[in-house]
């Protein structure tokens, strides 16, 4: 009976990766660059959203990046506006540019 769970616990890490590498390849469009690069490089900001996650930072990353590949821009920057994991909230601000 043991070996069900297991396989269930391993089909789904399995998918939470595929899913994590396939929005990694789609984001690899896109350039991350700091404020300052891209102020250097001239960029023009486009667009920017403020995503919230009550599980994880990453999340709410990886939400930004989501809604970036949807946008006609060329560079982000991912900005933590709250971490607090206490009240369970995790905020980020993406800022997209183009050229």
């Amino acid at each position: 009976m043991k070996a069900k769970p297991m396989l269930l616990a391993s089909l789904i890490l399995g998918l939470s990766c595929l899913s994590f590498y396939s929005t990694s390849a789609e984001s690899s469009a896109l350039q991350k660059v700091s404020y300052a690069e891209a102020q250097e490089m001239n960029l023009s900001k486009v667009a920017q959203k403020t995503f919230l996650n009550r599980l994880d930072l990453d999340l709410a990353e990886k939400e930004g990046l989501e809604w970036a590949n949807t946008q006609n821009a060329s560079h982000y920057s991912v900005y933590t506006l709250e971490r607090s994991s206490k009240r369970e909230r995790y905020r980020v601000s993406v800022v997209l540019y183009t050229n």
